[in-house]
Parts: structure tokens; C-alpha cells; sequence
């Protein structure tokens, strides 16, 4: 009973956050979506990414593959979808600090855990309850999607590949909810948890971007290593889901959760 008090207090503190930052991202992918309309803009990207050496549109783009890229999918793979799970990561890492950083270090989980509720049931209704967050501001981003797609009709949309890079958003945001999770029950500070989990992020999309533009190297070998790497945005929309990708997030995202259980569990709050 008391675990579902917990929930429903965390998803309703939440929901407002969540709604904004969705209808946020539903607006900025519109927007991309409607200036598509001007039948110009994909010849100016095409005549610009002619001139680009190979290896940056590896890196920018994930693909160097200029038919594709100038093409409306290949031009929101380019501007929208490449980048923007780092934007997403800032609302996981925020969900993240709120489930146990955030009121450790305001003095409010001691009397949380005052409650007849076990810790690993505080932390897992917590989490469910902003996995759940998650997904609403991506269903929010796919409505933006539909809308940006209806008031376009003059241009011939695959609607699938779309839809699915919009979907694909969710698998990284849950991974990077539960490293931050897991940042706050070993590091306590919410500073030093926020800087951590920060600094993956940046470290995991430039490792990435790196790797694309230079094959072969040590930095391609570290690829697997960042979480840009199983993300693969561009690849969705080319080749459809990728589940071994997904599953690397999801499985990821469980130990880490798990290992944020175990390490809570067995420490001392608010020292």
C-alpha cells in the first residue's frame, strides 16, 4: 500500500515536468518537419553535403550515404534524430536525481524511510514511476511527429522509419535514468551525481562521433563502451529497429538499477 502511495505521488510530481519537456520536443521536431516545405532546402543540404569529406557525415550524420541524407528522412536523421538523445538525457538524468539524490541531500529520505516500505521497493516505484514519465514525453514527441506529417502532405512520407527513430528515443532514456540512479546512490552528492552522469553523456557522444569519423582507430574500438552507439538513430530509419541495440540498453539499464538497489541497501543515509 504504501509502495503505491509512493508511486503515484513520484508520477504526479512528475507529470507536469514531463508534459512540458515532451510538448517541448514534439514542438522543435515539428518545426523541423514544416519548414521541410520549402522544396529548396533539401537541394541546399544536398549541395552542402557534397562538399563535406566523407568521414563527417559518418559523424554527423551516421552515414555517408548522400541520397539518403538528402532525402526528408535523411535531412531529420541529420538535424533531429542524430543529436537530439542528448537532449532526452537531460530529462532522464533529472527523473534520476529525483529518486534518491535529490531529497537525500535536502533531508527529506530520512523521513521517507520512516515509512513501513523497504528501501528496494522506495527505489523501484520510483523508477517505474519516472520509466513511465519517460515514455509519455516520447508519445508526446510522436504526436508532434503526426501532426508535422499531416500539415505537410506535399511531401511523401515513410511514416514507419519515423515513428520507429521517434520510439528508439526510449530504450537510451531509460539507460541513462538508471546509470543516474545508480550515480546518486554511490556518489549521495546530487552535485557530484548530476557531473557524473554529465560528463558520461558528453564522453559517450563525442567517443561516438569520433569513432564514426575515424574507422579503425583506437576510438572505434571504444565504441561499445558509449550508449550513442547502440542508439544508432540513422540506422533505425534505414534498417528498421535494432533489437540486439535495444537489448544492450535495457540489460545495461537493469544492472545498473540492480547495482543502485544493492548499494542503497547497505548504506548509511544522509552521512
Amino acid at each position: 500500500m504504501m509502495t503505491g502511495v509512493i508511486f503515484n505521488n513520484t508520477l504526479r510530481r512528475g507529470l507536469r515536468t514531463a508534459i512540458w519537456w515532451g510538448l517541448g520536443m514534439a514542438g522543435l521536431l515539428f518545426l523541423q518537419i514544416i519548414i521541410l516545405q520549402d522544396a529548396s532546402l533539401l537541394e541546399q543540404t544536398a549541395l552542402l553535403l557534397n562538399s563535406l569529406p566523407p568521414f563527417l557525415l559518418e559523424a554527423f550524420g551516421g552515414t555517408s550515404d548522400i541520397t539518403f541524407i538528402a532525402t526528408p528522412l535523411g535531412y531529420l536523421a541529420l538535424q533531429f534524430y542524430g543529436f537530439i538523445i542528448v537532449i532526452y538525457a537531460i530529462y532522464s538524468v533529472v527523473g534520476g536525481l529525483n529518486v534518491t539524490a535529490n531529497e537525500e541531500e535536502a533531508g527529506v529520505m530520512d523521513m521517507i524511510l520512516s515509512l513501513p516500505v523497504p528501501r528496494t521497493q522506495l527505489i523501484l516505484a520510483k523508477t517505474i514511476a519516472y520509466a513511465l514519465l519517460c515514455g509519455l514525453v516520447v508519445a508526446l514527441t510522436v504526436a508532434g511527429l503526426l501532426l508535422g506529417i499531416v500539415l505537410t502532405p506535399g511531401i511523401a512520407w515513410d511514416v514507419g522509419p519515423l515513428m520507429l527513430a521517434t520510439l528508439n528515443i526510449l530504450p537510451g532514456m531509460l539507460a541513462l535514468l538508471a546509470f543516474t540512479i545508480m550515480a546518486g546512490t554511490i556518489f549521495r552528492r546530487r552535485g557530484t551525481a548530476m557531473a557524473v552522469s554529465a560528463i558520461f553523456i558528453v564522453a559517450s557522444y563525442f567517443l561516438t562521433t569520433f569513432a564514426l569519423a575515424s574507422p579503425g582507430t583506437i576510438m572505434d574500438s571504444l565504441r561499445w563502451l558509449s550508449f550513442m552507439t547502440y542508439y544508432d538513430a540513422t540506422g533505425v530509419m534505414q534498417h528498421g529497429l535494432n533489437w540486439g541495440n535495444i537489448s544492450v540498453l535495457l540489460l545495461a539499464g537493469a544492472v545498473m538499477l540492480g547495482a543502485a538497489v544493492w548499494r542503497y541497501d547497505r548504506r548509511d543515509i544522509g552521512l
